[in-house]
């Protein structure tokens, strides 16, 4: 979920930072939030490690879209195999 958040500081400081961030083509709060992860205050999905059913899940998931059924068919199917092994 996104929030907006306003921030107050000197003239002369968002100018700057609004010149940088043209000249790197990013916006200001991209650039934020690549400070935020390097300096490691919040986690992002690649932080975290996989867990086996969510492995397998995401295999399944691969294997079945090839076959370009629909989502919801997908999961029925998946169910039903899995109850009836």
């Amino acid at each position: 979920m996104y929030a907006k958040l306003t921030l107050r500081m000197d003239k002369k400081i968002i100018d700057k930072v609004r010149r940088i961030s043209h000249k790197k083509g990013k916006l200001i709060t991209q650039m934020l939030f690549e400070y935020f992860q390097k300096e490691g205050i919040f986690k992002t999905n690649e932080d975290y490690e996989e867990t086996p059913i969510v492995k397998k899940l995401t295999s399944i998931i691969k294997a079945r879209l090839k076959t370009k059924m629909p989502f919801t068919q997908i999961i029925l199917q998946t169910l039903l195999t899995k109850i009836a092994s």
